[in-house]
Order: structure tokens, then C-alpha cells, then sequence
């Protein structure tokens, strides 16, 4: 009796095990199936691929300040020199061969003071840029922020300040929160704006071979087409959130003081009728990221550029109408970005070498290529430094592409940007006989709108 009763107790404890152990198997299985499931939503496909793109770019240009940070309280001064020619209208304005000459000339001949002053401690901004050609004022513009109110100054036009209304900087900055601040939560706010206004419906998802490694294998590929409308909403989308989030709102305002009531216009065209951008993920049953590529195509033309990350480097590569016309390899070597290009023909077409550091950043750029030649040299260097007390750097930029097939100048361009820079700003302007934008009369209002236009007609003098 004994001995069936032991028995029964044993059988009886094998079937809750094994019922256990199903149960245990059920939610793996379930855990298991809700992570894939997950993983393999387009949304979070495209979403971990934007964000680590977004990581890797803001890694290349970004830099820790050490001894270079003077806190909030700071003053800018730049003197900008620069120098540009070219044989193509680069700025599309219309004119004939021999006025752009003239206009190139004139702007080679320009130099501009910009001046950027922040008091936060009197809740206090100044930016002023002030631009001569020759002798004589080209611009002279001053905007000013005075605790919850911004100001606005233009030379030759009235010899008041104008009153422009409210503003919300000081709402965006404190000693908490402050200009890198709110520069970083806007970069990374219109990126997970961006991720989140994809729309699920604009993506397809198959099953098509592709090169990955030199080898053709069979991927997922996941495949979101923008037409110029689909662009249009998703730019829209964005600008919505940006509007509804205060912090994103303030910062803008600043940046464009008519952002309230800006969007793109439905009669404005991002892409021609039959010109889509295309961003294709592919990944391996895992939901692995294998390659990201980026397409722009229309009637006539399909250029492609694909990104493969490989152990320790990205392989990039561009293709004209599925042929393959360039290969590069990007890889970083202690604290510089180094790319080497091959063309179709596996010869060395170019290199490109980026290092950023606190007291020294370069970019180096050199492509050959059949029909162009381009040499880009951007260097910044800190000439003079007291360790978080104020330091002068010097920005120079040199660009020059040069068409082969007929040896003209693109561009021919070398810009100069003196700085000084340090801690502590003293903010003092006259603020005698402020008037209100609403007095300016309609005409009042369209010649201060046209400063633009009058600064071109005065560089074709």
C-alpha cells in the first residue's frame, strides 16, 4: 500500500513538474514571440537605425569643452574675411557671366563683424552683424533680447529700436539648462519626431537579394518611399510637434521670430513630380541591421548610396542607375575619422580625414574623380587660450572644385573667421524712443522685409 502510495506521489509530482515546465515554455514563448514581434515592426527597425546613425554623426562632430568653457555668461567677436569665384551662378541669381563676376568680386571684397553677447545673469542677448564693402555699410543689424521682450535694430532705416513683442529665450535658459542644452533637446527632439511621424503605411517590407560582404545573400528589406507630398507631411509633422513642445516653441521663436506661423506651403515643391527620396533598411531574420541605403531617384536618374557596417569600419558605396560607382571605407583611429574612396575602376579617387578635438579640429577632402576635383581644407585652431577665462581661435575654410571635362571653376572659395571669445558680457545700449512694429506703416514694414534685396543690389555696385 505503501508502495503504490509512493508511486502515486511520484507520478503526481513528474505531472506538476512537467506542467510547470510548460508553463515556464509558454511564457518564454510568449516573451519570446512579443520581443520579435517588437523587433520586427518597421517603426522600431527605422527608429534604432535613425538613432544610431544620429549617435555615429553627432560622435564625428561633436567634442568634449574642458578648458574652452567659459560658462553662459560669454562674448563673441568674429572679423569674417572671404574670397570666392566661380564660373557657374553657385547662387542662381539670374545674372549674366560678366555681373556675376562683378558680384563675386564685391563680396570677395566685404568684411563682416559678428558679434554675439549673452548676460544671463540679467536675463540679457545681443547678436549684431555688421558687414562693409569697402568703405560703406553693406548691413548693419541688430537683434536684442531684454528679459521677456526682443528687439530689433537696422541701420539706415529708423534711429529707434523696435519693439518686436514677446520673447520666451529666457523661459528656455537657465544655469541649468543652458544654450548646449537646449541645442542638444532640439537635435534630439526633432529626431524622435521624426521617427515617430513615419508613417507605417509608406513601408514595404519583401524579401530580395542583395551584396553583403562581396557575397549575394537574401534579405528583409524594408523600403520607405517619400514623394514630394509624403515629404511635405512628414516635414510638417515635425514642425507641429516642435510647436507644441514650450521648450522646442521658446527655442525657435528665437530662431525665427515668425515660427508660429510657419509651415511648408502645399504650393511649395521639396521634389520634382516624378522625384522620390527612398530609405531602404535590410536586415537578416533576426532583425539585424545589415545595410542602410539612401535613394534619389526620378524619370530619367537613380543615384543610391549604401551604408555597410562591418567589424570596426562602415563601408560606403555610391551607385549611378544600379552600377556601382565609388567605394569607401570610414574608420576611426584614436580621435580622427579617416575615409579612403576607390572608383568603379578600384583606383584611389580621394580620401577624407576628420579630427575633432578641444584646441584643434581639421577636415581634410580630396576627390578626383572623372569629371570633378574637389579639395576641401576646414581647419580650427585655438591660437591663444586662459583656461576657462577667454581664448582667440582662428576658423579658416578652403574649397575649390574644379569642373575637368572643361576645367572651369565651380568654386573657388577661402573664408577667414577671426575669434574672440570670454567669460563675462556687459550688455549697455541706448534704448531711447523704442517704437512698436504695429506703428511701422505696410511700406515701413516691406522696406525693413527687403533688406535682403537691398544688400544685392548694393554688392553689384
Amino acid at each position: 500500500m505503501d508502495d503504490i502510495s509512493t508511486k502515486k506521489s511520484r507520478l503526481l509530482k513528474k505531472e506538476l513538474l512537467f506542467i510547470v515546465l510548460l508553463m515556464v515554455i509558454s511564457v518564454i514563448l510568449i516573451v519570446l514571440g512579443l520581443t520579435i514581434s517588437k523587433y520586427s515592426k518597421p517603426k522600431y527597425i527605422y527608429g534604432k537605425t535613425i538613432n544610431e546613425i544620429y549617435d555615429y554623426t553627432k560622435n564625428i562632430i561633436t567634442y568634449d569643452k574642458k578648458d574652452t568653457d567659459l560658462g553662459d555668461n560669454i562674448s563673441l567677436e568674429s572679423l569674417i574675411t572671404l574670397n570666392i569665384n566661380s564660373d557657374k551662378d553657385i547662387f542662381n541669381t539670374g545674372y549674366d557671366l560678366k555681373t556675376l563676376y562683378k558680384y563675386y568680386n564685391n563680396i570677395s571684397r566685404t568684411k563682416t563683424k559678428l558679434t554675439f553677447k549673452q548676460d544671463i545673469s540679467n536675463k540679457k542677448l545681443l547678436f549684431n552683424i555688421n558687414s562693409r564693402l569697402n568703405n560703406s555699410v553693406l548691413t548693419n543689424h541688430t537683434y536684442l533680447v531684454d528679459n521677456s521682450t526682443k528687439y530689433e535694430y537696422l541701420y539706415g532705416f529708423k534711429d529707434n529700436y523696435i519693439n518686436l513683442g514677446n520673447a520666451r529665450y529666457y523661459e528656455t535658459i537657465n544655469k541649468n539648462k543652458n544654450i548646449s542644452y537646449n541645442l542638444e533637446y532640439l537635435s534630439n527632439f526633432i529626431k524622435d519626431s521624426l521617427i515617430r511621424n513615419i508613417n507605417n503605411n509608406d513601408i514595404t517590407l519583401s524579401k530580395e537579394k542583395t551584396i553583403i560582404n562581396d557575397n549575394e545573400v537574401k534579405l528583409l528589406k524594408y523600403e520607405y518611399k517619400l514623394d514630394d507630398m509624403k515629404l511635405r507631411l512628414l516635414i510638417n509633422a515635425v514642425i507641429k510637434d516642435l510647436k507644441e513642445d514650450e521648450r522646442c516653441n521658446n527655442i525657435m521663436n528665437i530662431i525665427n521670430p515668425n515660427f508660429s506661423k510657419y509651415k511648408i506651403s502645399d504650393k511649395k515643391r521639396l521634389l520634382d513630380k516624378h522625384e522620390n527620396l527612398v530609405f531602404s533598411i535590410y536586415t537578416n531574420n533576426l532583425y539585424k541591421v545589415k545595410k542602410v541605403v539612401f535613394t534619389r531617384e526620378d524619370s530619367t536618374i537613380k543615384k543610391d548610396i549604401s551604408f555597410e557596417p562591418k567589424a570596426e569600419i562602415i563601408e560606403i558605396k555610391t551607385y549611378t542607375d544600379s552600377k556601382e560607382t565609388s567605394t569607401s571605407t570610414l574608420k576611426k583611429v584614436r580621435n580622427t575619422y579617416i575615409a579612403s574612396i576607390i572608383d568603379d575602376k578600384e583606383q584611389t579617387i580621394g580620401s577624407i580625414e576628420i579630427n575633432n578635438e578641444e584646441k584643434r579640429s581639421t577636415m581634410i577632402v580630396t576627390i578626383s574623380s572623372k569629371d570633378k576635383k574637389i579639395d576641401i581644407n576646414l581647419d580650427r585652431n585655438i591660437i591663444k587660450l586662459n583656461e576657462n577665462v577667454n581664448y582667440n581661435s582662428n576658423i579658416s575654410l578652403q574649397m575649390s572644385i574644379l569642373d575637368k571635362t572643361n576645367m572651369n571653376k565651380i568654386l573657388n572659395l577661402n573664408i577667414l573667421s577671426m575669434n574672440k571669445v570670454s567669460k563675462y558680457a556687459k550688455i549697455d545700449v541706448g534704448m531711447n524712443n523704442i517704437i512698436l512694429l504695429d506703428s511701422l506703416s505696410q511700406q515701413e514694414k516691406k522696406y525693413k522685409d527687403l533688406e535682403n534685396e537691398r544688400i544685392k543690389s548694393k554688392l553689384l555696385r
